[in-house]
Order: structure tokens, then C-alpha cells, then sequence
């Protein structure tokens, strides 16, 4: 897509405007320092996030071991100094250490309907894990 000239991505524009709902809802505020992401795909909302909200100084992806393959590769040049943690959705060591760090936001933007529902079941049982981890 063009605009005055310039060439963006579409998938970056829905990831403006993914920030834009959470910006507007005020999620995004300067409490919100650490965010784990289930589902990031290639990294886009990742990339947008840590550049849009400055306030993000961890940023946790939890994926299947090849996306988490594509995103490491992608978001190394993208956001090289940024803080990106990797972590295969079955790694329940590297989960609980996530859940010990007290997540401010857990998201999932576009993966839920490309899974099959038992994987999704997976996801909020990696949700309900990290929300019972960080409370005890």
C-alpha cells in the first residue's frame, strides 16, 4: 500500500492499529513494562510494540519452535537492541520463570483462529499457569 509516497505494509498498518486499540484502551501505559506475546507469528506486533511504547522493556514470545525460528531471525534485525525473550510453547521450565517475572500485558493478536482448539485450550492454560505463578 501507498501513503503520501511512502510504501507500508499492511501488515504493519494492522499493527498500528492493534497498538492504537491498546493505546486507546489504556493498556499501554507506563505500568506496562514487561509483555508476553503467545502467537507473535513473524514478529510484527512485537517490532510495533517495542517501537510505539516505550515504556516495554521485556518482551516474552511464546510459539511453536519454527515461528519462534522465523521471529528470532526477523526481529534480530529489526529490534537488535531490543529485549526479546524466545520460548517454545512447551517449555513449562521457561514458562514458569516468565510467570516469576510478573508480566504486566499477556496478548494474542491473530494466532487463536489458526489453531486447532485443543491448542488454543494449551494457551489459556499457559495464561491461567502465569496469572497463578505471579499471584503466589
Amino acid at each position: 500500500m501507498r501513503y503520501r509516497g511512502c510504501e507500508i505494509d499492511a501488515d504493519y498498518l494492522a499493527a498500528v492499529e492493534e497498538w492504537q486499540f491498546l493505546h486507546d484502551a489504556d493498556v499501554l501505559d507506563k505500568e506496562v513494562q514487561t509483555v508476553v506475546e503467545i502467537g507473535a507469528g513473524f514478529g510484527r506486533t512485537c517490532h510495533t510494540l517495542l517501537t510505539l511504547a516505550p515504556a516495554i522493556r521485556r518482551y516474552l514470545i511464546i510459539d511453536l519452535e519454527p515461528m519462534l525460528r522465523l521471529a528470532r531471525a526477523y526481529l534480530q534485525r529489526v529490534v537488535p537492541n531490543g529485549e526479546v525473550t524466545f520460548v517454545a510453547h512447551d517449555d513449562n521450565v521457561e514458562i514458569a520463570k516468565i510467570a516469576e517475572l510478573r508480566p504486566d500485558l499477556v496478548i494474542n493478536i491473530d494466532s487463536f483462529q489458526e489453531m486447532l482448539p485443543e491448542v488454543v485450550d494449551a494457551c489459556g492454560r499457559i495464561v491461567r499457569r502465569l496469572r497463578r505463578l505471579a499471584r503466589s
